[in-house]
């Protein structure tokens, strides 16, 4: 078979049997060489081949040494070249699928030299009986039949555009794409950390809900789909009427990271909650918090975006009610002993204004009464340091009873 059939057919082959494995042979420049240096490597051992010429001292060397369609079309150098690919791909490369295409690329050259009369010694060389398919030799190709060459190459290469949908969204994914239903889009989800934008319209009570967005979460019966940091979930029931249930791969593709905190405030753990969408989190309160109306100091998320509201309950705490009782005390002595001054320093004020226009038994009296003052004002002090000790208590309560959280969450990255 000519060169040109072996990569066109070998193109529709290894496209084919890669996209049972979602590996698309036109991914890039790479995968595209691969592909064809794999179909017609088998032919190195003819020095008139492409492939020969290009590794001409090797082409030389096999074709003196065992000659065309000999050791290079049996198994044992078919699967020494996948092993040595995979090999160097395992521990030197960063791919894991080349090995695939050599394996199907290669293989398709095996396979279309055996459909021709002349057959290959898959077995060589310890057997030279060449192994033909099919047995008619009648059915078989000839190699250099213009006509038949023709035809296949023209055949080839219509398959190879009509199947660019299969090589470039894989097997499977054409599969599922044939069926309107969750299961199918559960089993791409599951098979594939690729993101899927899902088109949907479905009738709920004879209401009608479409719109599109990425699923971050599926299982056979149940999609949740991300809209607009809200989560649409659509599940398999008897009131759900599907009417299209669409996908297409996007380029980004569905990623895990974590958050580890400790002693963070609320307004913090909301930061850190809010706008995604939590896989798994378990968060840990030094007291009881509203979460959804439901008192607890544990808050496990699971599967979930901005579903919760975590609200501070305010204790009712005794020992600081009574040191807040104890302190409306003191004020009020404090603020009794400063009105007393105050009056007592009014008086003064008055009796020195009367001494100036006072008789001498008048002064007498006033006087007295005048060192009287004087001596209750040096004798009324106001002590505030127990007042300042209250309220140094009352902080160090409030202190105590600050709201923190400790947990880890991690959430769903589409990169």
């Amino acid at each position: 078979m000519t060169v040109y059939n072996h990569i066109a057919g070998g193109i529709v082959f290894t496209g084919t049997f890669c996209s049972l494995f979602d590996v698309n042979i036109f991914e890039n420049k790479y995968t595209v060489a691969i592909t064809i240096i794999s179909c017609i490597l088998p032919d190195v051992d003819h020095t008139k081949s492409l492939i020969g010429k290009i590794f001409f001292p090797l082409s030389k060397w096999l074709s003196i040494k065992f000659g065309h369609r000999t050791i290079t079309h049996s198994l044992l150098i078919y699967f020494l070249v996948v092993f040595i690919v995979s090999f160097i791909e395992r521990y030197y490369l960063d791919t894991d699928y080349y090995w695939l295409i050599v394996l199907f690329g290669f293989g398709s050259h095996l396979i279309l030299d055996m459909v021709t009369v002349q057959g290959i010694p898959l077995f060589y060389p310890f057997n030279k009986n060449p192994c033909v398919i099919p047995a008619n030799p009648d059915l078989r190709l000839r190699t250099g039949n213009i006509k038949t060459e023709g035809i296949l190459l023209f055949i080839f290469s219509i398959l190879t555009f009509t199947l660019q949908p299969l090589f470039a969204n894989g097997f499977w994914s054409n599969y599922n794409k044939s069926f309107n239903t969750i299961e199918h889009i559960y089993r791409e989800y599951k098979g594939s950390n690729i993101c899927l934008e899902v088109d949907y319209s479905y009738r709920y009570y004879g209401n009608v809900i479409s719109n599109k967005g990425f699923l971050v979460n599926a299982s056979i019966d149940n999609l949740d789909i991300l809209e607009d940091n809200s989560i649409v979930k659509i599940e398999d029931n008897a009131n759900v009427v599907i009417d299209k249930l669409e996908f297409r791969k996007t380029d980004s593709i569905y990623s895990s990271r974590e958050i580890i905190f400790n002693d963070v405030s609320l307004d913090s753990l909301n930061k850190i909650l809010n706008n995604r969408y939590i896989l798994k989190g378990l968060v840990f309160s030094n007291k009881k918090v509203d979460i959804n109306n439901k008192l607890s100091n544990v808050i496990s998320i699971e599967n979930s975006i901005n579903d919760f509201n975590v609200v501070e309950i305010i204790e009712d705490n005794k020992d600081l009610k009574n040191v807040e009782s104890d302190i409306l005390k003191e004020q009020y002595k404090v603020s009794q002993k400063r009105l007393e001054k105050s009056k007592l320093q009014s008086r003064l004020k008055e009796i020195n204004e009367n001494l100036k226009v006072a008789s001498n038994y008048e002064k007498d009296k006033l006087i007295v009464e005048l060192n009287s003052i004087k001596n209750s004002l040096s004798n009324l002090i106001i002590d505030e340091s127990n007042l300042k000790g209250l309220y140094y208590k009352k902080n160090s309560i409030n202190d105590k009873i600050e709201l923190s959280f400790n947990g880890s969450i991690k959430y769903l990255v589409l990169e």
